[in-house]
């Protein structure tokens, strides 16, 4: 059975280049969009990952807010803290979602992109989000229903193999069909959501999908049972497909606005 994702130096480089792509620079203009923040605003940014969101949340707040993150991964965090390091209004700190080492109510503003569908224990996680932000505070949180990713192959059956064997890199890899109700029972009100769609039709090396390839291939046939070979037919029949002109990519992530009653709500 696959133990998930091990965030190592290898793996944050990976990131880097997924977060590179102009589709993922989209996803965080929408997700700044989103959390509309003020100067002077205190965000949290849990899974803060290599840095790229807490970089522009910071120049949101400006010099008199606060952009604080949290992530799991101290090479994520180191890549973090050197991508922000001309802004001294943004800090890092090693930490779990399911038990945030912070005071209560700490937060006008939190933000968990693409972090919970990694957190075994939901219930927790979605607590302690609650706890960290003052009473009135909102969170934007961000998810996946990896079910969605779509590549046009040849070999259809072998691409649903190597898909559905991926799954197993996170425990809740259909988490965004479920946010709403899970974020409602932890007595949130869920005012916004919205969907996000990478979607190709050519092979672009700066794209998502050309970026994604790499690591499903490694994780699959380290983790997900898939053979070396079958794996690198896989990503053969895909490279064919673009050169004839047939290329197909698509991948759904869902947004929610989730806000904290404020006190006598």
């Amino acid at each position: 059975m696959s133990e998930g994702i091990d965030f190592d130096e290898e793996w944050v480089a990976e990131m880097e280049r997924i977060y590179r792509t102009a589709s993922m620079a989209e996803r965080r203009r929408r997700i700044r969009n989103a959390l509309a923040l003020d100067p002077g605003e205190h965000v949290l940014s849990i899974g803060t990952g290599p840095g790229f969101e807490s970089r522009g949340l910071a120049e949101d707040v400006g010099e008199t807010g606060r952009v604080h993150g949290i992530d799991t991964a101290e090479p994520m965090l180191t890549v973090a803290r050197e991508r922000c390091a001309g802004q001294p209004q943004a800090t890092f700190e090693q930490g779990d979602a399911a038990d945030l080492p912070l005071e209560d109510g700490a937060f006008d503003v939190a933000t968990a992109v693409q972090v919970y569908e990694y957190v075994p224990d939901l219930d927790a996680a979605f607590g302690e989000l609650y706890r960290a932000l003052r009473p009135g505070g909102r969170a934007v949180v961000f998810d996946s229903d990896w079910s969605t990713m779509t590549f046009h192959a040849a070999d259809e059956a072998r691409s649903e193999r190597i898909i559905s064997a991926f799954d197993t890199h996170c425990p809740h890899p259909r988490l965004a069909r479920t946010l709403k109700p899970r974020l409602e029972r932890a007595n949130f009100e869920v005012t916004e959501q919205d969907v996000y769609v990478h979607f190709e039709t050519e092979l672009n090396e700066d794209a998502v999908a050309a970026a994604m390839i790499p690591p499903i291939r490694e994780f699959v046939t380290e983790q997900g049972g898939i053979d070396e070979a079958e794996a690198e037919a896989w990503v053969k029949d895909l490279h064919e497909r673009a050169e004839e002109g047939e290329f197909f990519f698509n991948f759904n992530q869902y947004l929610f606005v989730a806000e904290k009653p404020a006190e006598g709500a």
